[in-house]
């Protein structure tokens, strides 16, 4: 998406506002997680035992990145966006300055705060969800999604990894501090390659 598209008009009334394309993810970086593979694609490497398990989100919160998107039609003839990658920016590109503030939002923070200053959509959505009171499931399918979970993690082997993959596995495993500082410096582009 080139600076053309930033920004456009959405409704007359409110004016020009920034275009924005999304991509939903499980909160999970398992091995066959979507949010594991972009974020590994976005780094150019994958995850170590220990940056698995220590790995937090709020690491790539405002960090610049090459986005992918594809333009399709749905059967009903709406049009619409789809990422399809996500990579770091390319050597000697510099990102176009951020247009809305970085949010971080946690369902544990409830309504109000953060949660006032998302989309509408968003917000709705975060209603409707199991966390926040929306429809729980039956316990059986609650166990059924554990089950299903934990044996796709227990059977998939994590990549060997290597480079500063290699340097952040060397680190105590519970020293979750020191690689996530390892990661910020990544996300800054200090290891930029």
């Amino acid at each position: 998406m080139g600076t053309a598209r930033e920004k456009a008009v959405f409704d007359p009334e409110r004016g020009e506002e920034p275009f924005i394309v999304r991509k939903e993810y499980n909160a999970t970086i398992g091995p066959k997680s979507n949010l594991r593979h972009d974020i590994e694609s976005w780094r150019g490497h994958g995850f170590t035992g220990s940056e698995t398990a220590a790995f937090d989100l709020a690491v790539m919160l405002g960090k610049p990145c090459l986005v992918n998107v594809i333009h399709e039609t749905s059967a009903n003839g709406q049009k619409y966006h789809k990422i399809i990658g996500v990579t770091p920016l390319p050597r000697g590109m510099q990102a176009p300055p951020q247009i809305l503030p970085s949010l971080r939002y946690l369902i544990e923070d409830g309504e109000g705060g953060v949660f006032d200053e998302l989309p509408e959509w968003v917000q709705e959505k975060i209603r409707g969800s199991e966390e926040l009171g929306g429809k729980r499931p039956s316990k059986a399918k609650i166990i059924e999604r554990n089950c299903a979970a934990a044996a796709a993690n227990a059977t998939e082997p994590e990549p060997d990894v290597i480079d500063e993959a290699d340097k952040i596995a060397a680190l105590d495993e519970t020293d979750e501090d020191e690689i996530n500082r390892r990661l910020q410096e990544e996300f800054n582009g200090d290891d930029a390659h």
